[in-house]
């Protein structure tokens, strides 16, 4: 009996390793490696209860023989039977008895709980919902990291517009204009780009956030009367509009 309680003991972690992956829809282990791991357990849980009762049984005379015991004490000069075995004591009969519940709770804990094992119909569904999650992880995942490169690049690209929008006269002045303001007497003209990009979506569409940030730029350009940086933008807004164009016909 302990021996089979130790390698039913040693067993079960493999195997509830193996059930929970399986379930999990993972293709780690094999379905009939753990399937044959299973019936190992219940073949040495089963061992286990059947030595444990048998233990029990040794204290515990057949009912037979109790009603023979029951009816010979109701004569007065009645003996034992000459094959009656020798009554066990009180604290063999508690022993065996506490060596059958300790049995009874090893198989409770460890049996009764033991996770079932999907069949093989299950076990490709379980694998296909698995394998389209992890799809979709992985999908959102690249976009969260294009999303987060075109946020890079339209900042990027704010900060060259900046410079081809800047006059001569910003790269020769130790007053160079700050980027939040218009108009700079000493530096130029420079559109206010960290207002603009710093409001911007970091989960929109890159093409749309740069179609805004130009028209926000021509729109500060018509405000301030910089007429020679107005069409250069207008081109760049013109052919960010024809590949959103473009974008949303594929």
């Amino acid at each position: 009996m302990t021996s089979a309680m130790e390698e039913a003991g040693s067993l079960q972690p493999r195997y509830l390793t193996m059930a929970l992956s399986l379930n999990a829809g993972e293709q780690t282990h094999s379905l009939a490696t753990a399937q044959e791991t299973r019936h190992r357990l219940i073949k040495m849980f089963e061992t286990a209860d059947a030595a444990s009762k048998r233990i029990l049984a040794m204290v515990q005379p057949p009912p037979q023989k109790q009603q023979q015991q029951a009816r010979g004490k109701k004569g007065k000069d009645a003996g034992p039977p000459a094959d009656d075995q020798p009554v066990a004591s009180a604290r063999e009969i508690h022993l065996h008895k506490q060596i059958r519940l300790f049995a009874s709770q090893f198989l409770q804990e460890h049996m009764v709980s033991l996770p079932g094992l999907p069949d093989a119909d299950k076990l490709k569904q379980l694998q296909a919902e698995r394998s389209r999650a992890a799809e979709e992880k992985a999908r959102r995942d690249r976009e969260a990291a294009e999303r987060a490169m075109d946020m890079r690049e339209m900042q990027k690209i704010a900060s060259e517009l900046q410079v081809m929008t800047t006059g001569d006269n910003s790269q020769g002045s130790s007053s160079a204009a700050s980027p939040r303001e218009s108009v700079s007497p000493s530096g130029g003209w420079q559109p206010n780009v960290t207002a603009m990009v710093s409001g911007a979506d970091p989960d929109g569409d890159p093409l749309l956030l740069q179609r805004d940030l130009l028209r926000g730029y021509i729109e500060q350009a018509r405000k301030d009367k910089r007429f020679d940086e107005l069409d250069a933008l207008e081109g760049s807004l013109r052919d960010i509009e024809m590949e959103i164009s473009r974008s949303r016909r594929q």
